[in-house]
């Protein structure tokens, strides 16, 4: 896909969130949109060009959503250290399975199972990404083992398995959860990254009673 013309609605968004903010924000036109939702590359600094403190980012994100738009963050080329901050509308997810699947360290599954499944916060993130925070990622399909699928078409057992190579530490283990989408009152919303992955927004934590083990 070529690249994207700036919508006129985020360029005029994106001059006044520079205003309210203090920051700087520039448009990388010649990005060449891959995702599965229309979205926008751009760097965001404060004005000594430097990256942007949590509570600012924090701000930002809920400033954007509540005029409709997310932010994501990727690693632009996958060599490179520096992080890209993506920006795409908002797309609502519309339920319709009776579950929803979510990877997560093996390490943390006692607890979850017992105190609930809750959103990203700085301290216990898998990677530095800051749009983690405040989300929880799932997938609609569960797949199978040594599932071909990459990430735009990501299954929960692809997931796992590249978490497993990628996100080294002292437990390099991952399980698939189960979670039943009865409970899930925030906001699902489709992650421009990914077919079928799915945002979830939220403050509250996913109950035990709703999340089982898949393997």
């Amino acid at each position: 896909m070529t690249s994207l013309q700036i919508d006129p609605s985020l360029d005029q968004i994106l001059l006044n969130a520079q205003k309210h903010f203090c920051i700087k924000i520039e448009i990388d036109t010649r990005f060449k949109n891959h995702c599965s939702i229309p979205t926008w590359m751009c760097s965001i600094q404060d004005y000594d060009v430097q990256r942007l403190s949590t509570n600012t980012y924090a701000e930002l994100d809920k400033w954007l959503f509540e005029l409709g738009w997310i932010r994501t963050q990727q690693r632009f080329p996958k060599t490179s250290l520096l992080t890209w901050d993506f920006i795409s509308k908002r797309h609502e997810f519309t339920v319709k399975d009776t579950h929803l699947f979510h990877v997560t360290r093996t390490s943390y599954v006692d607890s979850i199972l017992e105190n609930g499944l809750e959103s990203g916060k700085r301290d216990r993130c898998n990677s530095d990404r800051m749009d983690t925070i405040g989300s929880i990622y799932f997938t609609q399909t569960l797949g199978t083992v040594n599932d071909p699928h990459g990430k735009l078409n990501g299954t929960a057992h692809w997931w796992r398995k590249y978490f497993t190579e990628t996100l080294t530490a002292v437990d390099d283990s991952w399980t698939i959860l189960s979670i039943d989408t009865e409970v899930l009152n925030g906001y699902l919303l489709r992650n421009p990254w990914s077919s079928t992955g799915i945002m979830y927004r939220t403050e509250c934590s996913v109950g035990p009673d709703y999340i089982s083990v898949v393997e």
